[in-house]
C-alpha cells in the first residue's frame, strides 16, 4: 500500500504530457469540444429519455418492500 489511489488509465502518457504542458491550450480545448460533442451523440443515438419514469421506480419500490 502506498497511502495513494492506484489508477490505471491507458491514456497516461497523454495525461502526463498535458500535465507538462506539452499542448497548447487551444488544441486541449478543441480535442474536449470534440469528446463533447462525440459524447452528446451517442447518448442522442442511445434512446434513453431525458427523464426518469417515476412511476415505474415508484412501482419497483413498492414490490421489492412486498417481497422483503
Amino acid at each position: 500500500m502506498t497511502g495513494q489511489p492506484m489508477i490505471r488509465r491507458p491514456d497516461r502518457t497523454e495525461l502526463l504530457e498535458i500535465k507538462a504542458g506539452r499542448f497548447a491550450y487551444e488544441d486541449l480545448m478543441t480535442k474536449a469540444a470534440e469528446e463533447l460533442r462525440q459524447i452528446d451523440e451517442g447518448f442522442a443515438a442511445g434512446g434513453l429519455p431525458n427523464e426518469p419514469d417515476s412511476a415505474q421506480i415508484e412501482r419497483w419500490v413498492i414490490e421489492i418492500r412486498r417481497r422483503w
